[in-house]
């Protein structure tokens, strides 16, 4: 009797309709902008992709915010409604108990949001079939939507039931909410522990697939809460009291669960939780973990957080900080916007925005700063060798910020002043000694080497090296300087810069798609393998570069006669001991990764690559982790029914129908 009151109030108003119509267009827009999107940067080969990130979380957003407005306009016809009508003094004082009342005033406002929230199912299920949906992440979202689209149903009655008039009804309901709104913005922003969760904040934990025990148990009582007060409205005597003070009680409850940490992951990946491996190597350094995020645009927060989030509930402990590029000192200038993790004295920064999922970011920088706990990248120095902390446009500072970014610690080791190579070094760098080494510095590297030690090994043509080294290697140079004319016709400063295009299929250059310069480089002579020892070329010049001898010359050309050979000459090589796995690399050139020009084509790309296989880390990026919805091939009949189906014939039904039982209404009236 009571639910035919209301849904007369309500049925009568041409406005409520309307609201339904624009609502339902609304939708459909929506719901085939996200799906044409989606098709358009799969089509484009856009790394990263989730039909539930670029579709289904747009369009649930949109049905939540539909929902808020349909909620304060219900409320307000309806209360408002009961006063213009005369009708508010019977409802109180009615046989029936408050929470009958109560129950259906909260079905009447309920029912227009319940269309919106089908049609979501409706395209949730039609692209079902054409993706691998993770489905406890989808259940995960509709419990946290219900729960705040409830949470908000029951404190929009409490605060219409006592406004009489119909305007300041709608002022006031529209006011709250969006103060409510900004303060659930403001807590997110806010880098401090509240007491309070909000009405729409646990939603966001919802819809990454945590079930947080703070957030269920803060709804819980919230609901309990607002429908208690809700009954205090329309009781009287001693239900009244008795319904305040539950909802009071209630209330300081859901404030008291906000400090819980416990946290469940339901989703099939487990894409909110580390493993527990690098958790447990992590918790047992016994350092606190900074987690120091260097982006300027605020509106790149929430991922940021969520990734803290994820590290916090597996290392206790870890905090996290903002800063803005213009409170780094002179040395970030390099750098873009980042995030860096520290632990003690170790580091490792990634770059922002993250090409993969967050986790799998934190998790492999994590890995990294393990494994590289206590190992030292070495450059030897004495022999005016390139150094990474010089200040010439031949050093290499530029490279060395990228290392120490990636979480190396550097160290320089002048072999006249010490014993031998340190033996927490996991590769040891000489950078084109220009001098010739003293007497049994070469005796402490080759014993490094015996050992099983890994080198990069960079050698100009002018370079100085002892002979000693040159054959326990078996790589070596060919005279003169490679002269790439084809090059300097195509626009290198220099025909003394070789151009690489051709890589092999060596693990340093197999994923890198792009030239690479080589500056003033010496060709490489490369033994045959053997059963101990694999040479292998990393990068090799096109046919047409010679190997100049006199490179100062005013006119250079290939001239056959002084011994010259033009052909195609090895750059980059590696031996790899089949036996003990040790890893060396001869590069017949250093410039390549100095100031002057590290930052050209794919140079850094390569030197960093280099860096990582060396030292047996994972090169050149990130394992391809793909979302289990990443893809989607769409037939004619989900076409049809993405841009046909709900985007034009179900929101017209649904209008013809509002339209038709308004009139409908109005004729029995």
């Amino acid at each position: 009797m009571q639910s035919q009151l209301f849904i007369k109030l309500i049925q009568r108003k041409l406005s409520a309709k309307l609201l339904l119509i624009v609502g339902l267009f609304s939708l459909a827009a929506m719901i085939r902008f996200s799906f044409d999107n989606f098709l358009f940067l799969q089509s484009q080969g856009i790394s990263g992709l989730s039909v539930f990130n670029e579709v289904l979380i747009p369009l649930a957003g949109l049905i939540v915010l539909l929902q808020i407005i349909t909620t304060i306009l219900h409320c307000t016809l309806l209360t408002s409604g009961f006063y213009q009508k005369g009708q508010g003094f019977l409802i109180r004082h009615s046989a029936s108990q408050p929470s009958q009342i109560i129950g259906s005033i909260f079905w009447v406002i309920s029912r227009y949001s319940l269309i919106y929230l089908g049609i979501f199912l409706g395209v949730i299920f039609a692209l079902a079939g054409l993706t691998n949906f993770d489905w406890m992440r989808i259940a995960s979202l509709l419990l946290g939507m219900l729960l705040a689209v409830l949470s908000f149903n029951l404190a929009a009655i409490i605060v219409s039931l006592r406004i009489t008039k119909l305007i300041l009804n709608l002022v006031i309901l529209s006011s709250i909410t969006l103060l409510l709104l900004t303060l659930d913005f403001m807590l997110l922003d806010w880098q401090v522990e509240h007491w309070w969760r909000g009405l729409f904040l646990p939603l966001l934990n919802f819809r990454e697939g945590i079930i947080s025990l703070a957030d269920s148990l803060h709804y819980l009582f919230l609901i309990c809460a607002l429908f208690a007060l809700a009954c205090w409205q329309v009781s009287f005597h001693f239900a009244r009291k008795r319904n305040l003070f539950i909802g009071l009680l209630m209330l300081m409850a859901s404030f008291a669960v906000a400090q819980i940490t416990v946290n469940f992951d339901v989703t099939s990946s487990q894409r909110n939780s580390l493993s527990k491996q690098i958790a447990e190597q992590i918790n047992s350094m016994g350092e606190p973990l900074k987690f120091i995020a260097v982006v300027n645009d605020s509106s790149t927060r929430e991922e940021i957080q969520r990734g803290f989030a994820i590290l916090q509930s597996t290392v206790p402990g870890s905090e996290l900080e903002f800063r803005s590029r213009q409170s780094l000192g002179p040395e970030f200038n390099h750098a873009g916007e980042f995030i860096q993790l520290n632990i003690g004295e170790l580091s490792q920064s990634i770059a922002y925005p993250f090409e993969q999922p967050i986790k799998v970011v934190i998790e492999s920088a994590l890995q990294s700063m393990v494994v590289r706990k206590s190992h030292w990248i070495t450059f030897v120095e004495g022999h005016g060798e390139a150094s990474p902390f010089g200040k010439k446009t031949s050093d290499l500072k530029a490279l060395y910020h990228e290392l120490k970014a990636m979480g190396w610690p550097i160290a320089l080791q002048d072999l006249t002043n010490s014993e031998g190579i340190s033996s927490n070094t996991k590769l040891v760098v000489v950078a084109a000694s220009k001098f010739p080494w003293l007497p049994g510095e070469d005796a402490k590297l080759l014993r490094y080497l015996k050992n099983g030690g890994n080198l990069l090994l960079l050698v100009d043509p002018d370079s100085e090296l002892p002979d000693s080294i040159e054959k326990f290697i078996g790589i070596s140079r060919i005279p003169g300087t490679l002269v790439d004319w084809n090059g300097y016709q195509a626009g290198t400063p220099h025909p003394a810069i070789s151009i690489v295009q051709q890589h092999t299929d060596h693990p340093v250059v197999a994923s890198l798609d792009s030239i690479l310069a080589f500056p003033w480089s010496s060709g490489l002579s490369l033994p045959p393998s053997t059963e101990d020892f694999e040479y292998l070329p990393i990068v090799a010049t096109h046919s047409a570069v010679w190997n100049e001898l006199n490179v100062d010359a005013e006119k250079l050309s290939f001239d056959e006669d002084q011994g010259e050979l033009q052909q195609s000459f090895v750059v980059a090589a590696s031996r790899t001991n089949l036996q003990n796995k040790q890893k060396i690399v001869v590069i017949g050139d250093s410039h390549f990764a100095s100031d002057s020009a590290i930052n050209n084509y794919a140079n850094k790309q390569f030197s960093l690559n280099l860096f990582s296989w060396l030292a047996d880390q994972e090169v050149a990026k990130l394992a391809n982790v793909r979302a289990s919805d990443a893809h989607i091939e769409p037939d004619q009949t989900l076409h049809w029914l993405i841009r046909w189906g709900y985007g034009v014939f179900l929101p017209l039904i649904f209008a013809i129908w509002s339209i038709y039982s308004w009139s409908r209404w109005k004729r029995l009236e």
